[in-house]
């Protein structure tokens, strides 16, 4: 029950709409500089070209399911070129997407203007700023993680292979086993997971590998939980 809780609550979680592009086109969620370094440096493990389409094809995907009202997206509108936002948080009127188009990662938002990623170049020639005909953008955009992944799925990347926890080894899951105190080992299995995987936190740890060392316990509550 608590997993599906977790998992749920995961689903229901809002998230940028940098993160969301990147979640759609490479299947993590990367925004701010962290993005724009990946996207103009190692290209999420594509070539330049490559992960450029990847990106507007997600854009694109995203436009088509906000205007057609499947997918809600929230954000603040804003009449000034470089304003925080002078309206409350609220939902995108679906037909927006039809108008802002040009995706600005430093505002998680979009802007007046035709499909675009501003401030990145698809080749390796200098970036040109687009102009717009007008300042109007919307900022501040989020959406549903679970929406996203029922309407656009979530895509792949060489990148995420590369940033995938690797499962612990068999003989390092038992040398930490054997490190442990008496008292340490007699607590109970969910804390017992959660403490070997905030000692390896650069790999995977499941809770059935932790359940099984030691052998089996005698049924009832761990020894040191009782009073």
């Amino acid at each position: 029950m608590q997993r599906r809780f977790s998992v749920m609550s995961e689903a229901a979680e809002r998230i940028s709409l940098t993160s969301a592009l990147t979640l759609a086109a490479f299947g993590v969620e990367v925004s701010g500089e962290r993005f724009a370094k990946e996207l103009n440096t190692k290209h999420f493990g594509f070539t330049r070209e490559e992960a450029f389409s990847k990106l507007t094809d997600a854009l694109d995907a995203l436009l088509q399911k906000a205007d057609s009202g499947r997918l809600v997206l929230h954000g603040r509108f804003s009449r000034e070129a470089n304003a925080d936002g002078t309206e409350e948080i609220a939902r995108l009127p679906p037909d927006s997407a039809l108008s802002y188009k040009a995706f600005d990662y430093r505002i998680d938002g979009l802007r007046f203007g035709d499909t675009a990623l501003l401030w990145f170049s698809p080749t390796e020639d200098p970036y040109r700023q687009p102009s717009f005909a007008r300042p109007n953008h919307y900022r501040d955009i989020t959406v549903v993680r679970g929406q996203l992944r029922k309407f656009l799925g979530t895509g792949s990347s060489p990148y995420l292979q590369e940033t995938k926890p690797q499962p612990l080894s068999g003989a390092d899951l038992m040398a930490w086993w054997d490190g442990l105190s008496k008292e340490q080992k007699g607590m109970s299995r969910e804390k017992l997971w959660e403490l070997a995987k905030n000692s390896h936190p650069n790999h995977k740890v499941t809770r059935e590998r932790v359940r099984r060392l030691g052998g089996p316990r005698e049924p009832g509550r761990p020894k040191l939980a009782k009073k």
